[in-house]
C-alpha cells in the first residue's frame, strides 16, 4: 500500500497533524498580508486621476443607474440626502404590496423630468437599498437635478 507523505496513522495524530498545518498557513498568510509598501508604489503618485464616486452611474445599455436607499412611510416624497452610497430618499407611502415602489418610480419621473416608463427598478424590490435605472437622461444632468434637489430639502 503506498502511503502519502503526509498520511498519519491513528485519528488523534491525523487531528493534530491538521491543526499543525492550518497554524502554519494562517501565519504564513498573515506574514504576507504585512508586505511593506514600495518606494515604486507608493500612493503619492502625481499622474493618479482621482475619480468621485458617486451613486448615479452610467450602465452597459446606457442608461443612467442610481443606488437609492428608500426610507418608505414618510410624511411627504422627497430626498433627504446624497452619499457615496446612495441616494437617500423617503417615499409618503407604506412598503407593502409593491406600493413603495410604485412610489418611488412616480417620485424620480417627476424628478428627473422623464416619464414614468423610462423609470424602472433594476434591483432591490423588497429592500431598502435599491438600484433604479433610468433611460433618455444625461448623466449630467441627472446628477444636476438630484443634487439640486437635495439642497433644496435641507
Amino acid at each position: 500500500m503506498l502511503r502519502s507523505p503526509l498520511y498519519v496513522h491513528g485519528s488523534k495524530n491525523r487531528d493534530n497533524l491538521c491543526l499543525t498545518l492550518s497554524r502554519t498557513l494562517f501565519q504564513f498568510s498573515a506574514a504576507m498580508g504585512k508586505k511593506k509598501p514600495s518606494k515604486n508604489n507608493l500612493s503619492t503618485n502625481q499622474n493618479a486621476v482621482t475619480v468621485p464616486l458617486s451613486p448615479l452611474t452610467l450602465d452597459k445599455s446606457g442608461c443612467v443607474a442610481i443606488s437609492v436607499m428608500v426610507k418608505p412611510g414618510a410624511r411627504e416624497n422627497a430626498i433627504t440626502g446624497v452619499s457615496e452610497e446612495g441616494v437617500g430618499i423617503q417615499i409618503a407611502a407604506p412598503p407593502q404590496d409593491g406600493e413603495a415602489n410604485a412610489e418611488l418610480v412616480q417620485f424620480l419621473a417627476k424628478l428627473l423630468q422623464v416619464r414614468k416608463s423610462d423609470v424602472s427598478l433594476d434591483r432591490g424590490s423588497k429592500s431598502r437599498q435599491k438600484r433604479v435605472l433610468v433611460r433618455d437622461i444625461d448623466l449630467q444632468k441627472a446628477t444636476d437635478l438630484i443634487s439640486s434637489a437635495a439642497k433644496n430639502a435641507s
